[in-house]
């Protein structure tokens, strides 16, 4: 999809923060020091789920072949798509509004990374890089709260692959203590 005439496209705020590889593995340690085991889930058709457009002028786009709508017809966006200017912040307002309605923290330092805290503990830490979060933690609504808000695939635990790094986690049996570990081997044995 293009954008079709948007004169005030320029003026768009379009830019949001993404969780970076040293600030996923400060995450990951944060987790495995609270004993939380890290789980993943991604977010499906992102832009489509962010919040309503509020440009001052209405925009249209022409339907894919596959929408078998007849020549001429242009339909209007209510919601941003993939290709619009602002759809990566809209999508990211949304996400933030979720937060906001969870009552986690932002990160003064990372607005990536999201925290809540009880008696001075750390309950839960989530990383959002684009339509994946990251979160673990000894609060679970933050799990239900995003399936039950947006549409997502299977929430992973354990064992899973994260914005191409393979996170692992295991037990010590005499110690019961967690252990993270995240690597790229999979991708570096990809490579000719």
């Amino acid at each position: 999809m293009r954008e079709l005439e948007v004169p005030e496209r320029d003026n768009l705020h379009s830019t949001y923060r993404t969780t970076s590889r040293a600030t996923f593995r400060v995450v990951l340690s944060a987790m495995a020091a609270h004993g939380f085991i890290p789980r993943t889930v991604d977010v499906r058709k992102v832009f489509l789920q962010s919040i309503p457009l509020d440009r001052p002028t209405s925009v249209y786009v022409q339907p894919p072949n596959q929408a078998q709508v007849p020549a001429g017809i242009a339909w209007r966006l209510r919601k941003c798509a993939y290709g619009l200017t602002d759809a990566p912040r809209r999508w990211y307002d949304s996400v933030h509004a979720l937060m906001v309605e969870l009552k986690l923290q932002r990160s003064t330092f990372e607005h990536d990374i999201l925290t809540a805290h009880g008696d001075g503990a750390l309950l839960l830490v989530i990383a959002v890089h684009e339509d994946d979060f990251l979160f673990g933690g000894t609060t679970p609504a933050v799990g239900t709260a995003l399936r039950r808000t947006f549409d997502t695939g299977p929430t992973k635990s354990g064992e899973f692959t994260f914005t191409g790094v393979r996170v692992r986690t295991s037990v010590n049996e005499d110690t019961g203590a967690l252990s993270v570990r995240a690597d790229q081997e999979q991708y570096v044995d990809s490579i000719e």
